[in-house]
């Protein structure tokens, strides 16, 4: 019954890439808690009840709608995260490397053939300043609808490709050959999101994961990606855009995010509740959350959400990698607190889902 359900549950997280907005995927990842014997950690409990409170109390039960997706789509996260952890300690191959880059992969190259004809299709005209577009005319979204989304989640798996390479050994084996060929698709698509947030993700995932020890790795790849950005128009006019960056439109149309999310806040010291910028009048702004994830956190949870936010983050990255997964890992979350600070990854289902499975991740393997 184990073996079958594990089955199950591998089909339910590559489901989750697929259909990140439908609940049915997350369901059977509850039932993984059954056979890992996992419970919910102290501050996922207390992440959890304050969202329960504040969400009763600014919006009564009728808020509670988006409260109880958050939190089914965070507890099946953290069993799944216990079911990979258990996976390791078991002996077992867990899902890895190869599991992911096989899951992505339609994906990707979904996102390669939009990039093919992406002159016949150019992109929607909001997903890029006007000045822009003759020399950026698509941004690939693979099957996610959003090259902004798209590019997050390749820049949240990019350091478990790293680690694959790496446990998979020298040489020029079959399974070391996969990961580096997952590797360039990956990074290919990733540049065509023109996703300037994803870029800053992937970076910073990039550092987490090599560390000080390959300082000079990172060097020749840091001018190696200079020469690429330089010589490629549409990737310089993405980082240098005309009139400068502070007069991006997208860039100031954050900055009219952000200040209408502040004022929200000391409205609401104590959070508006989950679901809070659907109810909040920013619609005239077409947004659903603050483009900045401690912004988006102040307002929906409050000064007592981002007191526990700042705890569940360093609980789950001030205990030292001690293996190449667990690197991996942490790099990956770390790429999805640096896109927190344009983007708010939480307000999409799929990367909610992704933090909490690494937290539970790391936190098992401290526990363990």
């Amino acid at each position: 019954m184990q073996e079958r359900w594990e089955q199950v549950t591998r089909a339910a997280l590559a489901l989750i890439f697929y259909l990140p907005e439908s609940l049915w995927p997350y369901i059977p990842l509850l039932g993984t808690a059954v056979f890992t014997g996992a419970g919910i950690p102290l501050p996922a409990v207390l992440w959890l009840g304050w969202g329960f409170l504040t969400t009763l109390r600014a919006a009564g039960r009728l808020g509670l709608g988006y409260f109880l997706i958050e939190a089914l789509i965070i507890v099946a996260a953290i069993f799944c995260g216990f079911f990979l952890r258990r996976q390791v300690q078991a002996g077992r191959r867990p899902l890895g490397a190869g599991f992911f880059s096989l899951i992505l992969l339609p994906m990707v190259v979904l996102g390669l053939f939009q990039a093919a004809v992406g002159l016949l299709a150019p992109s929607p005209p909001s997903w890029l300043d006007p000045r822009q577009r003759q020399l950026v005319p698509f941004r690939i979204t693979g099957t996610l609808d959003n090259p902004n989304l798209f590019g997050m989640v390749l820049a949240f798996l990019s350091p478990l490709l790293l680690a694959g390479i790496v446990t998979a050994g020298g040489g020029m084996r079959r399974r070391r050959l996969f990961y580096i060929f997952a590797g360039f698709l990956h990074a290919a698509a990733l540049l065509l999101t023109f996703s300037r947030t994803a870029w800053l993700a992937a970076g910073t995932a990039l550092l987490v994961f090599q560390g000080r020890e390959w300082k000079p790795l990172l060097l020749r790849l840091a001018i190696m990606l200079l020469f690429v950005f330089l010589v490629f128009p549409p990737l310089r006019t993405r980082l240098y855009p005309p009139g400068g960056l502070w007069q991006d439109s997208t860039v100031a149309y954050r900055r009219q995010i952000w200040e209408a999310s502040w004022e929200l806040f000391k409205e609401n010291p104590l959070g508006t509740g989950s679901g809070g910028f659907q109810r909040a009048d920013l619609l005239q702004h077409r947004t659903v959350h603050a483009h900045n994830q401690l912004l988006h956190i102040a307002v929906e949870q409050g000064i007592p959400g981002i007191l526990l936010f700042s705890w569940v983050v360093y609980l789950g990255l001030s205990r030292p990698a001690r293996t190449v997964a667990e690197r991996g890992i942490r790099a990956a979350l770390c790429s999805q607190l640096a896109a927190g600070l344009t983007e708010s990854p939480w307000a999409d289902p799929l990367l909610l889902f992704l933090f909490w499975c690494g937290w539970a991740f790391l936190r098992e393997a401290a526990d363990g």
